[in-house]
């Protein structure tokens, strides 16, 4: 099997940087486009792309290009729905036109939002998207177009992201609890909050089978394997932080209370089986993934 190369879209994000950190520790070779070099919000730069994928292919390897970038500020989307589409639209369908004409498989990250949250089980792949946000549904359209225009692509709908990187709910519950503080947070929503590390390994997962007969193509979810509120998320990290009787600083708000003027979705459990199926991915344990989250955190200052 032929070593990849992974081409980043997105630099300073969280999961670029564990997508990076990740491949370092594999031995894959790897390289992350950002600001103000690779710019998506301005626009595509083909050449900088397929610089990227001839490099590869003369070292007789195998590109793979991964779009960790997004507009992922939920409110802010509803504020600026142009600059959303611009990220979460257009310019995954540039990127997937561009890997059809270079012949590149294309890893993409979408989410749990193209989804209503009225469901009462966990979403499957097949379930009807119904996005309320703006967010939502440009990230939809962006699934849409890659799939539109890109055989070899591999879509992977995520949940709550955190890692030791960047600003993250994680890492702001894990400050207020060495603090002292006692944050307000939301009871109405349930999700499974995902650690970009772990999702980071099942990309790389992806991208040793591209250019293979390996490679399952289409669209997977895969998410921590805890469904929990962010008021529980909460105290597992205040327990984390501070120990068992720190849950008890966590008070208690509504989504209406929080953000009043967008609605996000009050279920948006994923069902992760054919990800698991398709690649043989197991999801490891949320407590052991906080944990170690914290502590990289901690060691990285």
């Amino acid at each position: 099997m032929t070593k990849p190369v992974v081409i980043i879209v997105g630099r300073s994000g969280q999961l670029a940087r564990s997508l990076a950190l990740r491949a370092a520790g594999e031995g894959i070779d790897c390289h992350s486009l950002g600001r103000p070099e690779f710019d998506l919000a301005a626009r595509t730069d083909r050449a900088v792309l397929t610089r990227e994928f001839d490099r590869a292919r003369e070292a007789g390897a195998e590109p793979v290009l991964v779009n960790t970038a997004a507009f992922t500020d939920v409110s802010g989307a509803e504020r600026d729905p142009d600059t959303a589409r611009r990220l979460n639209a257009d310019a995954p369908g540039e990127l997937a036109r561009l890997c059809t004409d270079c012949g590149v498989t294309m890893i993409h990250i979408s989410t749990d939002y193209v989804f209503s949250g009225r469901a009462d089980r966990p979403y499957r792949e097949s379930d009807r998207a119904a996005p309320a946000t703006v967010y939502g549904q440009t990230k939809l359209n962006g699934e849409n177009r890659i799939r539109a225009s890109l055989h070899d692509h591999v879509i992977v709908r995520t949940s709550g992201l955190f890692s030791p990187f960047g600003h993250n709910f994680l890492k702001t519950m894990a400050r207020m609890a060495a603090e002292g503080r006692s944050p307000r947070v939301v009871t109405d929503q349930i999700s499974c909050p995902t650690s970009a590390l772990d999702l980071a390994d099942v990309l790389l997962a992806i991208a040793r089978r591209a250019g293979t007969r390996d490679l399952v193509r289409g669209l997977f979810h895969y998410c921590g394997n805890t469904a929990i509120t962010w008021h529980g998320f909460a105290e597992r990290i205040f327990a984390h932080v501070g120990g068992p009787a720190a849950i008890h600083q966590v008070g208690q708000t509504t989504s209406a209370e929080f953000d009043p003027d967008t609605p996000r979705p009050a279920y948006s459990v994923l069902d992760c089986r054919a990800i698991a199926d398709a690649y043989g991915l197991e999801r490891p344990s949320f407590e052991a993934a906080i944990a170690r989250d914290l502590r990289d955190w901690a060691k990285t200052g």
